[in-house]
């Protein structure tokens, strides 16, 4: 008499890298969003306050335009940390299928992990984004030659090192740049909804 064992339950495919054209089509559509927010931003503010700003010739104006336009990204990109924290997409990401999920960890990646993720490919523009605040007078008084002397070269260096950190992706089996490394991520395909107990540990080193 054989003795039947129960079939073991199948094991789930294992998840697929995106690919570095979907993850450049989601970030191209996440970057569009993002200008639109800063237009929306800066519109709104011209809209609401031309009237005052015409009667009292407030000499300001400019410079809370400039504010106005840096909080709306500032938003919107506090917004994309915590969408990739709680469901692991942008909506750029949903939009192609694709999906941030910790590495070899657990199913979502952490506050910590995509702020991380985020700031990585930024690093490079904290120079500029000093000097941004740091001369807001000084623009709102078109004195812009002055405010941005010896600084626009380094505009440069902050697109190249954007660029180098997402082209990091072709080197990589896994399809993982610089960025996923640091912060312990890595981007799949989503097929089916994440079963958060199955799925992350099939990435073992």
């Amino acid at each position: 008499m054989t003795t039947q064992h129960p079939a073991e339950p199948p094991h789930p495919p294992t998840p697929q890298p995106a690919s570095v054209r979907a993850r450049i089509a989601a970030k191209l559509i996440d970057l569009t969003i993002t200008a639109v927010i800063a237009f929306i931003a800066l519109t709104y503010f011209a809209l609401a306050t031309l009237n005052i700003f015409v009667a009292k010739q407030y000499t300001d104006a400019e410079a809370y335009a400039a504010a106005s336009l840096f909080l709306g990204v500032l938003l919107y990109e506090a917004a994309m940390i915590a969408t990739t924290a709680w469901r692991g997409k942008t909506p750029g990401k949903k939009l192609l299928g694709i999906q941030v999920i910790a590495y070899n960890d657990s199913p979502m990646p952490s506050a910590l992990r995509s702020i991380i993720r985020w700031a990585i490919p930024l690093a490079a523009t904290a120079p500029l984004v000093d000097a941004f605040i740091r001369n807001i007078p000084e623009l709102a008084n078109d004195e812009h030659a002055a405010a941005l002397s010896g600084r626009v070269w380094w505009l440069w260096v902050a697109l190249g090192w954007w660029l180098l950190v997402h082209i990091s992706t072709r080197w990589d089996r896994q399809r993982r740049g610089w960025h996923d490394k640091a912060a312990g991520t890595i981007v799949i395909y989503v097929s089916r909804p994440h079963d958060p107990g199955q799925g992350h540990d099939l990435f073992t080193k």
